[in-house]
């Protein structure tokens, strides 16, 4: 997952949705790097479930315009309607608590947030 925007002023939120996938019992991160299982009611640091490189930022341009920059985290939707109208490949929606909000903004015209931490609290789907 990639913002398309990045807003100005992080919106601080406590809960979120995330798309996974559901195999083997576990959860797993639609994210292409990602081969760990997510366990459910402990609190997940980003850090050690991502790939990292020297630069910790991601980058959105479009063209020679760039629109910002904002450190590498968990990407959660505000709600379980936008996390379900997702344009990623997943098959369950699991709803997060989330600390340590690092940016925020949209992906596909939906809001995210981007945090350091999140704990899968409940299956949705």
């Amino acid at each position: 997952m990639c913002l398309d925007t990045v807003d100005k002023e992080a919106k601080q939120v406590k809960d979120g949705y995330k798309v996974v996938f559901l195999c083997g019992g576990g959860f797993r991160s639609v994210c292409f790097t990602a081969t760990k299982s997510l366990p459910v009611g402990v609190w997940l640091n980003e850090a050690g479930y991502a790939y990292r490189d020297a630069d910790d930022f991601i980058r959105i341009e479009s063209g020679p315009l760039i629109f910002g920059d904002y450190p590498r985290g968990w990407h959660s939707y505000l709600t379980e309607k936008d996390a379900l109208g997702s344009n990623l490949e997943f098959n369950t929606v699991v709803k997060v608590k989330i600390k340590e909000v690092l940016a925020s903004g949209t992906q596909d015209g939906r809001p995210v947030v981007v945090s350091k931490y999140i704990k899968i609290v409940e299956v949705k789907q």
